[in-house]
């Protein structure tokens, strides 16, 4: 048994054929599949080796432990919070000493676009990673697993989404930036921006998105506009009018309730501010074709 925070896992192991526990498959069916996934946990000494590999991708995340792994860079010890991905028909070889318990996990999958996205993330063959024991990682494997429980008729979609979210997330962990490269803006202001799109239609004051992200409120309007390219009140106003776009088409609501659900209590104010974003006035607005 394994716990890391919340989650307790076991050895488990989950194929896409019941009948077939190598599950070696390279398919062009789908552009990512997955062959089967799972949880190790080995107490004792071990080793496995595959001279001529698999058919299919490897990921290896570990977990807890450490073992020896053959990599791009010949043998190397592999620590708790890293990772590598085998590549088909490519020798691979991982050992562990059994002083301590070893646990990773781990997912075989292919597919025509698999070689692009790893590609994409800078995965390359045999080389390993450091992501940090991740507890999101750790969830998102439990959620691989309950899909291979579950197979019903989103199964292959399903699992293929669960998968490449595990490589988007360790891809941005393992990310490095070169030494005193900037940071994206984006990194700076990201909790702010959460704030604005879930409170987009509410008075929102400078001060305090700069106080969520412990920036002066000159700092932040600047690095803002350094992202966005806009200050933060004009971010926010694009929100509302792409909001009141949407209801105004899509809806039967009155433009004063469309106004007062944005953030505009004064329908006129609204009115003038929509007509100075988009050319139109929201009372013709619903009536003209597709502009936006």
């Amino acid at each position: 048994m394994f716990i890391f925070s919340n989650y307790t896992f076991y050895s488990q192991s989950y194929y896409r054929h019941s009948n077939d526990m190598a599950c070696s498959i390279s398919s062009g069916e789908r552009g990512l599949m997955v062959n089967c996934t799972g949880c190790c946990l080995l107490p004792r000494p071990f080793e496995t080796h595959n001279r001529s590999g698999r058919k299919d991708y490897y990921l290896l995340y570990m977990c807890r432990g450490k073992m020896n792994v053959l990599s791009s860079e010949g043998l190397k010890t592999m620590h708790a919070g890293q990772f590598i991905t085998f590549y088909p028909e490519r020798e691979y070889r991982y050992a562990g000493s059994g002083n301590t318990e070893i646990v990773y996990f781990w997912a075989h999958f292919t597919g025509t676009d698999t070689g692009k996205i790893l590609e994409d993330f800078g995965m390359t063959d045999r080389k390993i990673f450091d992501a940090g024991v991740s507890d999101d990682i750790i969830r998102k494997f439990g959620l691989l697993f309950s899909e291979f429980i579950r197979k019903d008729e989103y199964f292959e979609s399903a699992s293929a989404s669960v998968l490449e979210s595990i490589l988007v997330s360790l891809a941005r962990l393992s990310s490095k930036k070169p030494a005193g490269a900037a940071p994206n803006p984006s990194e700076k202001i990201f909790a702010s921006l959460l704030y604005i799109h879930r409170n987009y239609y509410k008075e929102i004051l400078l001060e305090e998105l700069a106080d969520i992200e412990h920036l002066s409120p000159s700092r932040y309007r600047a690095v803002f506009r350094k992202y966005a390219g806009l200050s933060p009140m004009e971010y926010i106003i694009s929100l509302r009018i792409k909001r009141a776009c949407e209801l105004i088409r899509h809806s039967d609501l009155a433009i004063k309730e469309i106004a007062e659900s944005v953030g505009w209590h004064d329908q006129l104010y609204f009115s003038r501010i929509f007509k100075n974003k988009t050319g139109y006035p929201p009372s013709a607005y619903r009536n003209i074709p597709d502009v936006l």
